[in-house]
């Protein structure tokens, strides 16, 4: 770990200090199923509303992971949901319907890839397989979809809610397509999909904004990497919706204490908050903005593609430096499955995305990981400041940037920000 800290204890709990540049973070560890140290690091937000940040080392936006890293938490975390609100054998309900809603911006991949695995594992109990003749993979009892940032006239709202805390505190949902409206209506079990909940405000916000298109709403699931409510807090959050069983699993539980520094604050703040204006140009039809059941695949003239490029960029600079794959901003489950499907070709990946995220960058210091930003625009049209962190291009014998719509492409700038443009490729997947 680069951020100093040391372990204490406390009764059954494991208490965890962090000194941060911005304070001191306080954590009182009451479950781990995984080790904190292989899922976190920790830094410093340029924000004066919450000053610490939970960097994860397994989400692929603020560091770089391997896509193998990234799918074992898919899948592990699917397979706490369905221990959670399974039967005493395991499977899951017959008659349960399902709604998946991931949170912009920085788990809409995260959430996309434990939607995925938690309908394979829908399909693999026998009580799913005996009531269809499909395969897996096809149409199951379960819809997602991911809030976003962005307005897009050719599809209604169907609700906004708010995350205080946020450098970009509003979140919409569109209208699901016809086809799926029912299956809405239907839900008799909603999953929260975000990598870390601190307080469950913007979790509970969300809820309070969809009990009323779901009527048979029966249970909530809060699934997280990370969650720091509490056991007070928890019995707070279920308490203000009676009626409904909450569950909240995560790979590690616990309560945390910030006691921020009196003197660090920020006088200018990078512009987080959009425009407002319709982004339908950038926007692609077939994204999880636009709610789908089955999740998407990463075409084969795609990789054909690539491997072309690929099979070049050896012959030019080598193959003893790994791969670099990033998303850009809310667009990022499509690029982790190109990179995963790389990776699977033997190739040595690396993925992360962009970001809206404001992070103190501190070189050259034990109290942050993050250690280099490359500023920019972003790339929707939405005049907000974007990131890349610890991206240091020379590590990477390619680097393929990933976009949702060809107006995406023509516009970002950061491909001329990175060093060795020769090696840097603009990828349009859908």
């Amino acid at each position: 770990m680069n951020e100093q800290s040391k372990n204490l204890c406390n009764n059954n709990a494991a208490t965890k200090e962090i000194q941060l540049t911005a304070g001191t973070l306080r954590l009182n560890i009451t479950t781990e199923k995984v080790p904190l140290e292989k899922v976190s690091y920790f830094a410093s937000r340029r924000n004066n509303l919450r000053g610490f940040l939970f960097v994860s080392k397994v989400l692929g936006k603020h560091y770089p992971v391997r896509p193998c890293e990234m799918r074992q938490i898919y899948r592990q975390l699917a397979g706490e949901i369905v221990s959670t609100i399974g039967t005493e054998s395991g499977a899951v309900e017959p008659e349960d319907s399902f709604l998946a809603l991931a949170m912009a911006e920085t788990a809409t991949g995260f959430g996309a890839g434990i939607y995925e695995e938690f309908c394979r594992l829908l399909y693999r109990q026998s009580l799913f397989e005996k009531q269809s003749d499909s395969k897996e993979g096809s149409t199951v009892p379960a819809i997602f979809c991911h809030s976003t940032r962005y307005h897009d006239s050719r599809v209604a709202e169907l609700l906004s809610f708010e995350e205080p805390h946020s450098h970009a505190s509003g979140h919409w949902l569109t209208a699901p397509p016809a086809e799926m409206a029912e299956s809405l209506a239907k839900t008799t079990t909603l999953l929260l999909l975000d990598d870390e909940q601190s307080t469950g405000t913007t979790a509970e916000n969300a809820v309070r904004k969809l009990i009323p298109f779901l009527p048979h709403l029966q249970k909530v699931v809060v699934v997280s990497i990370l969650n720091w409510m509490g056991g007070r807090r928890k019995e707070e959050f279920a308490a203000h919706f009676p009626g409904l069983t909450i569950h909240f699993p995560a790979l590690i539980s616990g309560s945390m204490e910030f006691m921020p520094r009196a003197d660090f604050r920020f006088d200018t703040l990078p512009q987080s908050v959009g425009n407002g204006e319709n982004k339908d140009a950038f926007l692609a039809e077939n994204s999880g903005r636009r709610w789908y059941r089955k999740s998407p695949q990463i075409s084969a003239p795609i990789i054909e593609q690539a491997e072309e490029i690929l099979q070049k960029n050896a012959a030019e600079n080598g193959e003893c430096r790994p791969i670099l794959v990033l998303g850009t901003g809310e667009f990022t489950f499509l690029p982790f499955l190109f990179a995963e499907e790389l990776e699977k070709r033997g190739r040595e990946v690396f993925f992360q995305s962009t970001t809206r995220s404001p992070i103190l960058v501190e070189k050259d210091t034990e109290r942050s990981c993050i250690n280099s930003v490359i500023p920019l625009s972003d790339n929707y049209g939405e005049g907000v400041a974007n990131f890349v962190y610890n991206v240091i291009p020379e590590k990477y014998r390619a680097i393929f940037i990933c976009y949702e719509t060809e107006h995406n492409r023509e516009r970002h700038q950061l491909p001329e920000e990175l060093e060795g443009l020769q090696k840097v490729y603009k990828l349009f997947l859908q």
